[in-house]
């Protein structure tokens, strides 16, 4: 007997290769501005598991996810009581689930592609200072927009940012071993 062809395995064959493609860039870009030499980032099976292991001094437990017609997401869902049905903000309570977390104790991101803007994460890792948010004088390449939504009781503060200003706050102290 032998096995039929079904199309939506080949799909979601390519569908995982893309995932699996997009973690790895999504790595390779974290460990690339923290500046971890490139011998450690050259390497094809870069996992979120492998890099937790590797700097468990990174800050936040960090997912990258394809996230299907994120240009669909009007202005007034993000800046509106509808942020917590978006695409995004499902996502991200998937990563949670998938890896356990609670959002009130535990710190998260989420990395994916918004297009026209690049990689976006939204994440509950707020700074203590709005200091480090400002670029300095002429710095044209730090764009510094952000959307903050404090949600919850206890109080959660979601940020939803460019993943390049994400990482200049966050800096690569947790990368020194």
């Amino acid at each position: 007997m032998t096995a039929e062809f079904d199309p939506g395995d080949f799909s979601r064959d390519i569908e995982d290769a893309r995932q699996g493609a997009f973690v790895v860039r999504v790595i390779e870009r974290i460990l690339c501005n923290a500046g971890v030499p490139r011998g450690k980032t050259r390497r094809r099976d870069l996992s979120f598991d492998w890099f937790h292991a590797e700097f468990p001094e990174f800050p936040m437990r960090m997912g990258a996810a394809k996230i299907p017609n994120v240009h669909l997401i009007g202005m007034h869902q993000l800046f509106g009581a509808g942020f917590l049905k978006t695409r995004v903000f499902q996502a991200y309570q998937t990563h949670l689930l998938r890896e356990n977390l609670d959002d009130v104790n535990d710190r998260a991101g989420l990395v994916f592609l918004w297009p026209g803007i690049g990689e976006m994460i939204i994440h509950n890792y707020p700074t203590d200072s709005a200091a480090e948010y400002v670029p300095a004088a002429g710095d044209y390449k730090v764009r510094n927009t952000r959307i903050v939504r404090p949600f919850g009781n206890p109080l959660v503060v979601y940020v939803l940012e460019r993943l390049d200003d994400f990482l200049r706050v966050v800096g690569n102290s947790w990368a020194d071993r």
